[in-house]
């Protein structure tokens, strides 16, 4: 039994003095590589960034590149320069045999547009990372305004208040559910810096308060929806307040105040 312990652990030792060899002959055989070409490959068909854009922060970052022997250093160099990118999540950089240089990137994809307090106007995706907008693409995302104080800050900031993790917890459970993603229109945070949705259907706001049991507020609005809009109409209420525990409050429009509610 330990004769075999024993083997294993110089097995493994073996193995790991195999590839550190073998990674040292590829970076050594990659230094006298003469970078020939570049090829870039973004996934998707749209693109808040362009290869154009990313070959210019290639260049920016080492204007050499071409021409010139590759090196490990300089590929992980041009990997950093490439993620400082507000619209990169990642980005990966090698190169072939051939001498062609690879860029792989992955963008960041936006979940919801926030236009704050100053009318400032910047995306967010689902890691809670800030991007600006793009003159490449206008994703058509869940928009958020009104009374938030988030700042647009710089590309790759993440959220600062509580007000905008609830705003992100809510375009994350939206983009989830294929019936508030096709029912919720807009987000609106009022003075009170309370929570409100727009929907598409129905003359009536939705006042969530915050994120707080998000997804008991909304089963118990789909409930209402499913038994007393059938029967009372779609544009009956003008606010239904899902903010108490284990109950909905509507409210009609005051014209229609002495009614039932």
């Amino acid at each position: 039994m330990k004769g075999r312990t024993l083997l294993k652990v110089f097995g493994a030792i073996l193995l790991a003095a195999g590839l550190a060899v073998l990674m040292g002959f590829v970076h050594k055989k990659q230094a006298k590589v003469m970078c020939k070409s570049m090829e870039i490959v973004i996934p998707g068909e749209k693109f808040l960034v362009t290869r154009e854009e990313i070959k210019a922060l290639v260049n920016q970052a080492d204007s050499s590149i071409l021409w010139y022997p590759i090196n490990y250093a300089r590929l992980r160099s041009l990997e950093k320069a490439i993620r400082e990118s507000p619209y990169v999540e990642d980005a990966s950089v090698y190169a072939d045999v051939d001498g062609v240089l690879k860029i792989e990137v992955v963008q960041r994809e936006p979940l919801v547009r926030i236009i704050n307090e100053h009318n400032d106007h910047f995306y967010v995706d689902a890691k809670g990372n800030k991007m600006p907008l793009s003159a490449n693409y206008t994703p058509r995302v869940l928009v958020a305004s009104g009374n938030i104080p988030e700042s647009s800050g710089s590309g790759g900031d993440t959220l600062e208040t509580g007000l905008a993790e609830d705003i992100l917890t809510l375009a994350r459970f939206i983009s989830k559910d294929e019936f508030w993603k096709a029912q919720i229109g807009q987000v609106y945070v009022n003075q009170e810096s309370e929570i409100e949705l727009i929907p598409r259907v129905g003359n009536h706001r939705i006042l969530l308060g915050n994120a707080d049991n998000l997804e008991a507020k909304l089963e118990k609005l789909l409930i209402f929806y499913r038994k007393a809009m059938p029967r009372v109409g779609w544009d009956t209420y003008e606010v239904i307040n899902l903010k108490y525990e284990n109950q909905i409050v509507a409210t009609r429009p005051e014209a229609d105040s002495q009614g039932p509610q």
